[in-house]
């Protein structure tokens, strides 16, 4: 503590000085003392009075300037020290930020000597996270809260601001922050006119902006251009980060639609892609992976093969969302690993006058080979044998199942089989159509 050499005087219990009111109405309190003899209670009076203002001043300069007082005759040096006092009661005390991000410190000149209700400006040089402290002048960590008493978030106090701060009795409060004034997990949205970049490197620009990334946080944007692969996401010129399925997986391509409503969420190292919310926004939005085709209307059919497996061409393609289709070859070849549904049917031709059924009347079949190789095995109609023709003009095959693909050389075609003519004297596959869709990882 900084020492005060300037005392009181004669305040001690029975000092030797005159009631107050006697020295009000003593006569040299005016004149000052005549020749003569002075009453030494009169005398003490006096002295008290300028030695308990004195003092005090002292006091006053020795707790605000946080420097010794000394009866040293030093009239300039105590000028210093008084107007140092002054300016620290009388004005707002400012400084920068220390410490680190968890645990700030701060320190003015001169320092306080306690927290006491005390206003003071702080100059944010480091970004604060959740629930930051701050030490003031070394008296003690206190919690900073924002001004509704809830501890500060990250962001709250971007770096370059100045905070108004004052000290509760308990906390700091910082009395110039408003609670979740950028992207505190809110949801917030980017029209098409505030999203750039690229296909694959989308750029947004959130109102009010996002200063930092915080994890949990929901964007949605309407995008401008649909991605052809992995793609990254970076919100008002932060570092990007990439924008993954919700398990993580990169992706191919395809999975953002110009114009479609896109919903995001931030995972800390990258976003993910709230595919269920994002169909819901636009119910136009396509699956991913859908496609449809069917065979060639003229002639419509495919010759097949004596009791062998034949593919069918299928060459007229409808819908083809992310281009994993090919008609010249028939072959749907997925550039995203995952699981997948397919359906396909077929009419076959019959033979009515063969009795009795098998092994006498036609069997045919239809499936989905995957990478040449038959899959489907318990599927209605897929397997020869398991179903007929019946007597009128033909019968039809139906397949439908789930495999999964590795996303790079794995393709699923249509084969089908019959192994009786039929009344015309041919094996044939007709009106042929297939599609299918991804369903996830």
């Amino acid at each position: 503590m900084a020492i005060n050499d300037l005392l009181p005087f004669a305040t001690g219990a029975g000092a030797n000085v005159i009631p107050q009111a006697s020295y009000q109405g003593l006569p040299a309190r005016q004149t000052g003392f005549q020749s003569g003899v002075a009453e030494s209670s009169q005398v003490n009076k006096a002295w008290r009075q300028s030695a308990f203002t004195s003092a005090m001043i002292g006091q006053f300069t020795t707790h605000n300037s946080l420097e010794d007082v000394l009866d040293d005759g030093d009239v300039d040096n105590y000028e210093r020290k008084f107007i140092s006092a002054l300016r620290a009661a009388s004005t707002l005390r400012r400084g920068q930020l220390g410490g680190s991000a968890t645990a700030a410190t701060i320190a003015f000149t001169p320092p306080y000597p306690t927290y006491n209700q005390a206003f003071f400006l702080a100059d944010v040089t480091i970004l604060l996270e959740d629930g930051a402290t701050l030490n003031v002048d070394t008296l003690g960590v206190r919690p900073l809260r924002r001004n509704d008493g809830t501890p500060i978030q990250k962001g709250d106090a971007p770096v370059g601001a100045v905070l108004f701060i004052c000290d509760d009795g308990s906390g700091l409060r910082l009395l110039n922050v408003t609670p979740y004034l950028v992207q505190s997990g809110s949801t917030n949205y980017a029209p098409a006119v505030r999203v750039a970049g690229t296909a694959n490197a989308i750029a947004l620009t959130m109102v009010p902006p996002a200063l930092y990334y915080r994890e949990g946080a929901v964007y949605r944007f309407m995008p401008i251009i649909s991605n052809t692969g992995p793609t990254t996401v970076s919100l008002n010129g932060l570092a990007p980060k990439p924008l993954t399925e919700i398990d993580g997986h990169a992706f191919a391509g395809g999975e953002i639609i110009a114009g479609s409503l896109t919903w995001i969420q931030d995972a800390g190292a990258n976003f993910v892609f709230l595919r269920f919310s994002s169909y819901l926004s636009d119910w136009s939005k396509p699956m991913p992976g859908l496609f449809y085709a069917y065979a060639d209307p003229n002639p419509g059919y495919t010759t097949l093969a004596n009791t062998v497996w034949t593919k069918v061409p299928t060459v007229i393609e409808q819908v083809d969302v992310q281009g994993w289709f090919d008609p010249a070859t028939s072959r749907y070849t997925p550039q995203q690993a995952g699981y997948y549904y397919f359906t396909a049917d077929c009419s076959f031709g019959s033979n009515p006058g063969a009795s009795p059924p098998p092994p006498n009347q036609t069997s045919h079949g239809i499936r989905v080979f995957l990478n040449g190789t038959p899959s489907f095995y318990t599927a209605i109609g897929d397997v020869p044998g398991t179903n007929f023709a019946g007597s009128a003009n033909g019968t039809r095959g139906v397949v439908s199942g789930i495999t999964h693909m590795n996303g790079t050389n794995d393709f699923a075609e249509v084969y089908a089989f019959q192994d009786f003519l039929d009344t015309n004297g041919n094996r044939r596959a007709a009106k042929m159509r297939w599609g299918g869709w991804f369903l996830g990882r």
